[in-house]
Parts: structure tokens; sequence; C-alpha cells
């Protein structure tokens, strides 16, 4: 059953339109925001992503003060499109992701930064710092939502994407796809990568 979904209260197709100052998020602010489909494609265009966005996404959540920052819980609806790995043909992806993040006044965030480690050996093991997970920096007090919804967007795409589990891909001589029938290509008693090999002569 599919979930009944109201009309977007408001359509996102420039990055300012998702920044907003921290004085507006008392009482916290209900999101429901319609993403342009040429905004969401140009933020995988950025990254140089293959997939582009199909359609418009919704971000629907909350933005509420907390302390002296922000936090965002959200969930962001869109449809992408990017090739098969194997016959290069179009597929459509239905994504759906929480976008969960806290935003820290910058001064905080550096801060932290220079502070000591508790663990001497934190530095040669990575760079890793669980405290930083999910945080954005907060800057003259305004909270901007671009940078999360980029990294959460590019994180939620999916990895070795295939339009079917049993996809025969391409023929490597003449690139017909296989899923639309056998060709006339004779099939090569000899990989085309090892080829070469053949002509190699060893000495006894």
């Amino acid at each position: 059953m599919r979930r009944a979904v109201k009309e977007p209260s408001h359509s996102v197709g420039r990055s300012q339109e998702l920044s907003f100052k921290l004085d507006q998020l008392t009482p916290p602010k209900q999101l429901d925001l319609e993403l342009d489909e040429s905004y969401l494609s140009g933020l995988l265009e950025a990254a140089e992503s293959d997939f582009r966005a199909q359609g418009a996404g919704h971000l629907t959540g909350q933005l509420a003060a907390v302390d002296d920052g922000a936090l965002l819980r959200a969930e962001l609806r869109c449809r992408v499109v990017a090739a098969c790995n194997r016959c290069l043909a179009p597929v459509t992806e239905e994504l759906a992701f929480p976008v969960l993040v806290r935003y820290v006044p910058r001064s905080k965030l550096e801060a932290r930064a220079k502070r000591p480690k508790d663990n001497p050996g934190a530095d040669k093991a990575g760079s890793f710092d669980p405290r930083d997970v999910d945080e954005e920096p907060l800057d003259k007090q305004r909270v901007e939502l671009q940078p999360a919804v980029r990294e959460q967007l590019l994180l939620a795409l999916p990895m070795g994407l295939v339009c079917r589990e049993d996809c025969k891909g391409l023929c490597s001589s003449c690139g017909q796809p296989l899923n639309e029938g056998v060709c006339d290509c004779k099939p090569s008693s000899v990989d085309s990568r090892w080829a070469r090999l053949k002509e190699l002569k060893l000495k006894n």
C-alpha cells in the first residue's frame, strides 16, 4: 500500500531556500519541502556522480533550536536514475533515507579539534572522531541544510546498480545488449585480454 503524501508547502530550487535563521526555529520549524529535479541533479553532478534525479524530491521533518545550535530530524525521498553497470540501460531507483544532523557553532567545533586527545594513539589510528558524526558547523546564526542533504543523498546512492539480477550485459564484440537476444558474433575460444600471449615465443 502506498503512503499518501500531502502537497509540499514550499518548492526548493536554490540553495538559499534551505537556509534558516536560528531565531526562527523556536518553536521548532516543521519542514515540508519539495526539492526540484534540477536542484537535486545539480548536487549529484557537482559531486561527479553518474546518477541524476528523476522528478522532484521531498524533504519532510523538523528543524529545532537545541542549546546554542540546532537539530535536524528529517527524511528525504527522491527518485534517481543511472546506467546499468552491465548493459548500460537506464535504471531508476526509489530512495528514502533519514537526515539526522546536529548543527554546532563553528567555534565549538574548532575548539574541540584543538583539544588534546584522550587517547594518545588516536592520531595514528586515523582521523575518525565519533563526536563529529552527523555534525555540521553553524555560522552567523544560520542553519544551512544543503551540505547535509548533499552528503546523505550521496551516501544513499546504490552501488553496483543493475537493471536486473540476471542481466547478461553487452556483447564484447558488437556491443549489442544480450538481454534483447543473442547476436550473430561467433564466440571466441580465446579471451581477447590474453590473445597477445599467443604471439610470444618462448626459448627452450
